[in-house]
């Protein structure tokens, strides 16, 4: 885990295999912070599990 200070915002990177608990620890942080969960599988992966073109998804 990692975490950094920018903007005065606080961003934690969670990495780890599929199916490790990522998610749910990142819910739990950000619960545990009071900060805002993003899931950047949501906003990735397109319908069919299809990706978002890059030129997009920057």
């Amino acid at each position: 885990m990692q975490s950094l200070q920018r903007g005065g915002r606080m961003r934690i990177h969670i990495i780890g295999a599929p199916g490790s608990g990522k998610t749910t620890l990142a819910q739990q942080l950000a619960q545990a912070l009071a900060i805002r969960h993003i899931e950047l599988d949501a906003l990735y992966w397109r319908p069919q599990w299809r990706p978002t073109p890059q030129a997009i998804f920057q």
